[in-house]
């Protein structure tokens, strides 16, 4: 087991300064559709600029993005609680330093009921800097801690497998955590032991995106910077050696530059890439890991030419959410039209369904999240506020198609909250960046618990935030 670096996850003391490897330069060019106020200048994100296009081909012509205006009308979406700030937590900081408010927090997950499946526990998995953390979200108490210098985790997957104990006596079902980032590297986690047991090498560039297969615990599909998705068998562990082997079945070409988020429907996985989204069709009977494949389909979602497909996130067994980072709205469109339109053709534009009104930013990657088949999705903005939208009525098809292009008010917008700092403890005091209301807040992304009593945002200041349903 020498390649498998067994290490007991300890809170470290040498954190490396967290560099933004995903961003470059963007500026404020906002489409005229939808007004808002900017704030080019004030995020400490480094900026990509959006040039819009000129006047752009309509649905029938699939080989070009269509630019369509939502209408002013705003219609309103179901209600949903409210909730109240619970736990703010700073624990991804250089060198344990309270006052470190420059590590960003990139991905949340909550941890699969064990003996529930769609069902999560109280615990969720947060990634940021070269740390990744276990929170319990009931009492904000820190419960595990792994910390690999030279790493910059952006992204988490829980899988749940039935493992086995070395001598062949028994099983149990038991939670495996994978995370990657800035290495390239796949690293696969035994929570309940505070041990990494396993990496998988395949990428030559970081990873932002890991998805495990809905059929498949065991499949993990791994998207980077290196415009490769992998697909692994990332194999069961014995018992208690940790035994276990892991292989690439597949490895995905995406033309669309750096693979950013991945959702996985109707034995398609798509992809969310800067240009676009990509999907290709996986048949497990036929997986050949010597073939480079090219994407099955390509999927145009409409904006402007120059624009990015910053997040993207399953909703339902049928519906996607998209963002542009631009745009000031979010898109929700049915998969199955698209395979619907797509016949002999491998370009296909994703006519929404349902556009969700959002904050106009100026801070690309600000990432979607959503539990899967409640109706619920969240996005974080530049201000800290965190918008949440309540789409039931779009997956039950109770939406006519004819506001399809008028944009849907949130459902509830949960503001950055009014924080106090105990006085009593000296370290809590160094945290006083979090009270400054001159400096800008970007929450990078957030998630919810299967029964909507939590909800969990990671923010670029380096803060795990916790909201509890009232």
């Amino acid at each position: 087991m020498n390649d498998l670096r067994k290490q007991k996850l300890i809170e470290g003391k040498d954190l490396y300064k967290y560099k933004e490897f995903m961003l470059e330069s963007v500026a404020q060019e906002l489409m005229h559709s939808v007004q808002g106020n900017s704030h080019a200048g004030v995020s400490p994100r480094k900026r990509r600029r959006i040039e819009e296009t000129e006047d752009e081909e309509n649905y029938e012509n699939t080989n070009h993005f269509s630019k369509i205006q939502p209408k002013p009308c705003i219609l309103n979406l179901p209600d949903v609680p409210d909730y109240d700030p619970v736990h703010f937590v700073r624990c991804h900081a250089k060198d344990n330093n309270p006052s470190d408010n420059r590590t960003k927090v990139w991905k949340c997950a909550f941890e699969p009921e064990l003996d529930n499946p769609g069902e999560t526990t109280n615990i969720v998995a947060t990634c940021g800097g070269d740390i990744l953390c276990l929170l319990d979200c009931s009492t904000g108490k820190l419960m595990m801690r792994y910390k690999l210098p030279k790493e910059h985790f952006f992204t988490v997957a829980w899988t749940t497998v039935c493992s086995s104990t070395s001598s062949g006596r028994g099983s149990k079902r038991t939670n495996i955590l994978a995370t990657g980032g800035k290495l390239g590297i796949v690293h696969l986690i035994h929570p309940a032991q505070h041990l990494c047991y396993a990496e998988l090498k395949g990428h030559t560039k970081y990873i932002s995106s890991l998805l495990v297969h809905p059929e498949e615990p065991t499949w993990l599909f791994s998207g980077g910077a290196d415009a490769k998705v992998i697909l692994w068998d990332i194999g069961v562990p014995s018992f208690p050696d940790y035994k276990t082997s892991h292989k690439q079945l597949l490895v995905l070409q995406s033309p669309g530059g750096d693979v950013l988020n991945t959702v996985f429907l109707s034995n398609y996985l798509i992809a969310g890439c800067e240009k676009n989204c990509y999907g290709w069709h996986i048949d497990k009977s036929n997986l050949d890991k010597r073939m480079s494949r090219q994407p099955t389909l390509e999927i145009n979602i409409p904006k402007p030419q120059n624009d990015i497909v910053d997040a993207l996130v399953q909703v339902s067994n049928d519906i996607i959410a998209t963002k542009c980072s631009q745009q000031g709205f979010i898109q929700l469109w049915r998969f199955s039209d698209v395979l619907a339109h797509a016949q002999n053709r491998k370009c296909v534009t994703a006519m929404p369904i349902a556009r969700l009104k959002w904050k106009n930013v100026d801070t690309p990657y600000i990432n979607l999240g959503a539990v899967l088949n409640a109706g619920l999705v969240y996005c974080g903005d530049d201000e800290g506020q965190l918008w949440i939208y309540n789409v039931k009525p779009v997956i039950t098809k109770k939406i006519k198609k004819s506001t399809s292009y008028e944009l849907m008010s949130p459902s509830r917008i949960l503001p950055w909250p009014e924080c106090c700092i105990p006085t009593e403890r000296e370290q809590e005091k160094l945290m006083g960046d979090v009270l400054d209301k001159g400096e800008p807040i970007v929450i990078n992304s957030a998630t919810g618990s299967w029964n909507h009593e939590y909800i969990v945002a990671g923010t670029d200041n380096n803060l795990v935030c916790i909201w509890k349903k009232i």
